[in-house]
């Protein structure tokens, strides 16, 4: 089975989406970090939030257009689980 134009298109699109949407995140989370021992793990946890966001969207983009399950694997090591 082929990946057809409108399959990559579609998965390229929503990739450019998942990662404004990183991005904002990763920019609130470090306008809101005092960068204050204190502060780091609210900090360390919106890094990770937006992180595995980004990466739940590309699993879901993935096996929305048959492309595969995506990197479970990555966001496995990154929250414990695929999910």
């Amino acid at each position: 089975m082929s990946t057809t134009p409108q399959q990559l298109l579609a998965h390229q699109s929503a990739m450019a989406l998942a990662e404004g949407e990183k991005q904002r995140a990763l920019a609130s989370a470090k306008s809101n970090y005092s960068g204050l021992g204190q502060d780091w793990a609210a900090y360390d946890l919106a890094v990770r939030t937006a992180d595995s966001n980004y990466l739940k969207a590309v699993i879901a983009s993935s096996v929305a257009q048959g492309l595969g399950g995506g990197p479970r694997q990555t966001l496995h090591w990154l929250n414990g689980t695929d999910s």
